[in-house]
């Protein structure tokens, strides 16, 4: 009988416990943050020395706290012949030349913005522009890569790559990334600004 009302009484106390739990409120989930359009530029500038030689300008629609990141592409399928030993001629493939960028948006404290990038951006190089452009600018910094003639009809591709993470306010502009191309010297830089849409 002992033996049976502890069941008894654990049992109970079981129950009881379990119903307890139940009734419980359980943890509010945090507040999620709410979707803010913004308008997203990403400017490419090339230069030669001091010297401005391009800016290319990108314009995205991103919205923050949002689970999708916004993606742009801009380029075209630039043909490039092979030449084939076994069937005694030419034939083609297609590379892409042109702009990618990915972005992602969340706000942090402050009124700030913390912005994912992922830029890409490739183009052709020509050792004829190349002799071109020095020809007309023969004070700019020298070549420092490709200078055989025998490359002078070859397609040659140049690439650039960058990822990084800005943090910015409303209006703001800021330069993150400033590379170098080993082969002739040209600075590449890019600025971003971020714009809340209204």
């Amino acid at each position: 009988m002992t033996t049976r009302a502890s069941m008894w009484a654990a049992l109970v106390l079981h129950v009881g416990v379990t119903a307890a739990r139940a009734q419980e409120p359980s943890p509010s989930p945090p507040p999620s943050r709410p979707i803010t359009p913004l308008k997203v530029q990403v400017v490419l500038s090339k230069y030669q020395g001091d010297q401005k030689i391009a800016s290319l300008p990108y314009t995205l629609t991103c919205s923050a706290n949002d689970r999708n990141s916004a993606k742009l592409r801009m380029g075209v399928e630039l043909p490039v012949s092979v030449f084939q030993p076994k069937e005694g001629g030419t034939s083609f493939q297609y590379k892409n030349v042109g702009t990618a960028i990915d972005c992602r948006a969340t706000t942090v404290e402050g009124g700030r913005f913390r912005l994912e990038l992922d830029v890409e951006h490739s183009s052709i190089y020509s050792t004829v522009d190349e002799k071109a452009r020095r020809s007309a600018s023969p004070e700019g910094p020298p070549a420092l890569g490709v200078t055989d003639t025998s490359l002078a009809n070859i397609p040659m591709f140049r690439s650039f790559k960058s990822t990084f993470v800005p943090i910015v306010r409303d209006g703001q502009t800021a330069q993150y990334t400033v590379a170098t191309d080993p082969v002739i010297g040209e600075v590449v830089k890019i600025d971003v600004t971020v714009t809340v849409l209204k």
